[in-house]
């Protein structure tokens, strides 16, 4: 799932930063789960889904099908 998050915000060119204030997330808890430090929580998942409604729950979570809803992929 971080490989996932990392391109979610490699895609929309943020800094990790700018993707945390963007998803109203603490850039510590964010930086700790990118690295790997602590576990990605449902609420930074659901934050990135809310933020972000052409991001595909499916492929965020389980690693399945194309990054975006509706997507020809």
């Amino acid at each position: 799932m971080i490989e996932r998050l990392k391109d979610i915000i490699s895609h929309y060119g943020y800094s990790e930063r700018a993707f945390a204030l963007k998803c109203g997330l603490k850039q510590a808890t964010l930086d700790k789960q990118l690295k790997g430090l602590r576990a990605v929580s449902l609420d930074t998942i659901t934050a990135i889904l809310n933020t972000f409604g052409d991001i595909s729950a499916e492929w965020l979570m389980r690693g399945n099908g194309s990054m975006f809803v509706n997507s020809d992929e």
